[in-house]
């Protein structure tokens, strides 16, 4: 029913958010006890963030290979990363927002730079691709359903650039 996500306990000397976030793993369920029936009704909704990011851990920790674990990062002083994957390719970090014009703060910086992370995507539900600075790549979602679903990540090119979506477009 719940996802309890532990924190990436890296080897920084900064003192590091220990307590887990916890996430209702089924975002449907989750619309459902809220009263919401529509997309619309979600969107202006306070939960309507915590309820995005829930749906992409899940779809992530979907696709994870054998062997590969997920958790988070954040700093007492405000570096954060909502989700940290390790597996065979390395130590990666997504940024979540739930914004069609997401832009990451500096504190998502300070985390990529804390742990050593060279590959970087940021998760949002909008329409298009958009490449950003600094080597990070976006991820996309066109439309977001009520209901959860397990759909593993999809590579597509837009406009000569890879992405890789984590839900269902």
């Amino acid at each position: 029913m719940v996802r309890r996500l532990e924190p990436c306990l890296a080897n920084v000397r900064k003192r590091l958010v220990k307590s887990p976030k916890i996430y209702v793993r089924d975002s449907g369920l989750l619309h459902a006890l809220l009263g919401l029936a529509t997309v619309r009704q979600l969107q202006g909704h306070p939960m309507a963030g915590a309820s995005w990011e829930g749906f992409v851990v899940e779809q992530v920790a979907a696709a994870l290979p054998t062997g590969g674990q997920i958790g988070f990062y954040r700093t007492a002083a405000g570096a954060e990363t909502d989700l940290v994957v390790e597996g065979p390719a390395g130590r990666i970090g997504i940024e979540i927002k739930f914004s069609a014009s997401p832009m990451p703060t500096k504190g998502f910086w300070q985390a990529l730079q804390d742990l050593a992370i060279e590959q970087a995507f940021v998760v949002a539900p909008c329409c298009d691709a958009i490449r950003w600075h600094r080597g990070l790549r976006w991820c996309w979602c066109g439309t977001w359903s009520t209901s959860s679903g397990r759909h593993g990540p999809r590579t597509r090119q837009h406009r000569g650039v890879e992405t890789r979506s984590v839900c269902r477009c």
